[in-house]
């Protein structure tokens, strides 16, 4: 299999990788509203699987792209995708990587916005959590001011009170 074909083949895995990522964002988001936390436990695990696997094919992707670009005696920080589709070893394969380059583009933004997106809905979960728990707090007759002016207050917070910083 020559380096072209190669790099089809990692571009076609990449998609996957990150098809399956925002598959998993969207388990995520479900697991948040549900407040499935076993759940959103095994998708975070999931998730960190994946990130290495997208990790390692990007090095991967990298080292062959150096590989490419010698035998085209290219720099390989500036080859595009266009270029080695264009060269004699990549036209046979010329619409299979070219389309393989867009879905890669395509997968990788969706991804992105997918997990932007449940990094907010887990950061306003969280927040709304601590506010439950100052609430709760207070309501009882506990201190809800736990850190102040680098001193932790320990002589006034309950066991069990989560120590939070406020800025």
């Amino acid at each position: 299999m020559n380096a072209t074909a190669r790099l089809l083949e990692l571009l076609e895995d990449t998609v996957r990788l990150y098809e399956d990522l925002s598959r998993n964002c969207e388990m995520e988001q479900l697991a948040v509203q549900a407040c499935d936390l076993p759940r959103l436990a095994t998708l975070m695990v999931e998730k960190q699987k994946l990130a290495v696997n997208l990790l390692a094919a990007d090095k991967a992707r990298n080292a062959l792209q150096k590989e490419i670009a010698a035998a085209m005696k290219r720099d390989s920080i500036t080859i595009t995708l266009a270029e080695i589709a264009a060269a004699p070893e990549g036209r046979a394969l010329k619409a299979e990587l070219l389309s393989a380059g867009g879905r890669l583009k395509n997968a990788a933004k969706t991804a992105r916005e997918k997990s932007d997106f449940g990094r907010r809905l887990i950061g306003r979960a969280l927040d709304t959590v601590v506010d439950t728990i100052r609430c709760a707090t207070a309501l009882t007759g506990g201190e809800t001011s736990t850190y102040s002016n680098t001193k932790t207050m320990s002589g006034k917070m309950r066991p069990g009170v989560m120590v939070t910083r406020s800025f």
